[in-house]
């Protein structure tokens, strides 16, 4: 996932502003893939070579499942993750204590 305004790149974690529009651009590098989040009533296909967009907007700080609904080979089983809502604060802490990092895992704490 990336959030691109703080050049933040992580790894199976979804980080998001509780209470604010969240625009989820979805590209497959390979095959089909389809990323489900059902606590955002987010379904959305990724295809390879094509920009997919979802778009939701979290009401409650908390911690969700992640995963890929469509089956896309020999490592489905692996692909999923966390998605974690927290203030618009918390957010903006979390994005300027990871500035320009990749592969981050460290959620921030959904309070």
């Amino acid at each position: 996932m990336r959030h691109p305004s703080a050049n933040v790149t992580t790894q199976a974690l979804l980080v998001v502003p509780n209470g604010t529009d969240v625009y989820l651009r979805l590209e497959s590098s390979d095959v089909l893939h389809s990323l489900s989040v059902p606590a955002f009533g987010v379904k959305q296909d990724a295809f390879p070579g094509q920009t997919t967009t979802a778009r939701t907007r979290p009401t409650e700080t908390g911690t969700y499942r992640l995963y890929c609904t469509e089956f896309c080979g020999e490592g489905h089983s692996r692909m999923d993750g966390t998605a974690v809502v927290v203030s618009e604060d918390r957010y903006r802490q979390w994005l300027d204590a990871n500035r320009g990092r990749t592969n981050v895992t460290n959620p921030p704490e959904p309070v």
